[in-house]
């Protein structure tokens, strides 16, 4: 989970990094400012201030300013792709040398677990029914801007897309240049969002959180100032944008996404399990108590009620054990071929 959150900061910064230093080249042509500069200026003046509140309250209305950039990204981005695109028809192959990087990919979009607690802190309805709908709202918010960029992006570009979709276009397209400029400013604002369960994870487990913990709040500034350090670090020691993708989506999100739900719904969410069910076919006469068989019998069974022995809840207990399986095909496998290929 710590590597996930972590990684997810970074690769923020490794793309304001890249999106920024390329508006720098363009309307500042001759300032010799590199990337690795370009992300330490940005972080440390623009980024870095946002992290020293207590929770994420103060940056409501800073995070609901980064979603309204996106409508004019989405547009611009589908309109001018087509400008862009190449003339050859995309190879739509479904199943490619990198599929399992790239489900990994998929489950890095979706793994925003570590800021469910705080968006469910913020409702105004602490509610099941209030976090069920703004919970769906907001994964399929996600899913059609996923889905958007990617279809754009792949019909217009090919397997020559890049994984900054950005770096597809002509620095020249000031329309563009605009997108690139607001979805800075949308990582900018989004970035602290992401970090603050890293800096809270970090003081429960080293008991310097100040408001559960009768320390100095000094402890909790050193530690936000060395996490956040070594995220700007990495941002900009790494490059390769892709890559960092790929390898955080199959090393953490597999599990996150995958592994870890099912376990948790065959600990907690269900009494089936491999035992009841080989019983259940094996010794029949424990389903209910009939004329001939002595109460006696049917007591020492030891199954669970015979209402748990469904199809229905053998077949979600099935499935369940199936994406614990994946998920571990795809960390495994998937993380392989990432470093294998991508080295």
């Amino acid at each position: 989970m710590i590597f996930d959150m972590v990684g997810t900061v970074v690769l923020y910064l490794m793309l304001v990094g890249d999106l920024a230093t390329s508006l720098v080249k363009v309307y500042f042509p001759t300032t010799s400012l590199t990337r690795a500069t370009v992300i330490l200026v940005i972080s440390t003046t623009l980024v870095l201030p946002q992290l020293f509140f207590r929770n994420t309250g103060p940056l409501a209305r800073l995070s609901i300013l980064a979603v309204l950039c996106l409508p004019y990204i989405i547009l611009v981005v589908a309109i001018r792709a087509p400008l862009y695109s190449d003339t050859k028809i995309p190879d739509l192959t479904f199943f490619g040398p990198r599929v399992l990087p790239a489900i990994g990919v998929l489950a890095f979009t979706y793994s925003s677990c570590h800021a469910a607690f705080p968006n469910y802190l913020g409702l105004k309805d602490r509610s099941v029914r209030s976090w069920v709908r703004a919970s769906s709202s907001a994964t399929l918010g996600a899913s059609a801007i996923s889905i958007a960029f990617a279809l754009v992006g792949f019909l217009s570009f090919g397997g020559s897309a890049n994984p900054n979709i950005f770096a597809n276009f002509p620095a020249s397209d000031n329309h563009i240049n605009l997108a690139r400029l607001l979805f800075t400013i949308s990582l900018l604002l989004t970035t602290p969002l992401g970090f603050y369960p890293i800096r809270d994870t970090f003081t429960e487990m080293l008991k310097i959180d100040p408001s559960r913990y009768n320390v100095n709040r000094g402890w909790e500034v050193l530690c936000t100032l060395v996490v956040f350090a070594f995220c700007v670090v990495a941002a900009a020691l790494c490059t390769d944008l892709g890559l960092a993708y790929e390898l955080i989506g199959t090393l953490t999100c597999s599990i996150i996404n995958f592994v870890l739900p099912a376990l948790i719904y065959l600990w907690a969410g269900t009494d089936i399990s491999f035992t009841a069910i080989v019983r259940r076919w094996r010794r029949p006469d424990c389903l209910q108590p009939a004329e001939n068989v002595p109460l006696l019998l049917v007591e020492s069974c030891g199954k669970p009620p015979a209402s748990h022995i469904r199809f229905r809840n053998v077949l979600l207990w099935a499935i369940a054990w199936a994406v614990v399986v994946f998920g571990l095909w795809i960390m495994v496998l998937g993380t392989y071929i990432t470093i294998g290929l991508g080295s």
